[in-house]
C-alpha cells in the first residue's frame, strides 16, 4: 500500500524541469549507493515542489510506520536549500558548482533491507549546459 502511494506521491515530479546547480557525486552512508547530487535554492519555485513532496511522503511514513529514502532532502532535515539525490549516469562533463537545467525522465519507488523500508530512484537528464 505505501509503495502505491509513494508512487502516486511522486508521479507529477516527471517531466519537470528545473535548475539546479550540479555538486558531484556523493555515496549515501546507509545504503552505500552513489547518486549525484543537485542542490535547489530555497527560492527556487521547484523548491516549494519538493518540500511538498517531502512533507507527503513524511504523512505517510507516520501512517504506515516506515522509514522511506525520500531521495530529497531540505531544510527540514538540516540542510540550507534542497538537494536532489539523482541516480547516477548524466554527470560526464558536469562542473561541479555550476548550474544546470534538468529534467526528471523517470521516479521509481524500490523496496529496501535494513535502515529503510522503501526509496525512490530518481532518473534525471541534463537539459542545456551551463546556466
Amino acid at each position: 500500500m505505501i509503495k502505491k502511494d509513494l508512487e502516486t506521491i511522486y508521479q507529477p515530479l516527471i517531466g519537470m524541469t528545473f535548475e539546479a546547480t550540479y555538486h558531484g557525486t556523493f555515496e549515501m552512508p546507509q545504503t552505500e549507493n552513489i547518486r549525484e547530487i543537485l542542490e535547489i535554492g530555497k527560492q527556487n519555485p521547484f523548491a516549494a515542489t519538493l518540500q511538498a513532496i517531502s512533507s507527503a511522503v513524511r504523512g505517510k511514513q507516520n501512517e504506515y510506520g516506515a522509514n522511506v529514502w525520500k531521495g530529497i532532502t531540505g531544510p527540514d532535515d538540516g540542510y540550507t536549500d534542497y538537494w536532489l539525490w539523482a541516480e547516477t549516469g548524466f554527470s560526464g562533463g558536469l562542473i561541479q558548482g555550476a548550474k544546470y537545467e534538468f529534467m526528471i525522465q523517470n521516479v521509481s519507488v524500490f523496496q529496501c533491507v535494513g535502515v529503510f523500508s522503501y526509496g525512490v530512484s530518481t532518473n534525471v537528464t541534463v537539459k542545456l549546459n551551463a546556466i
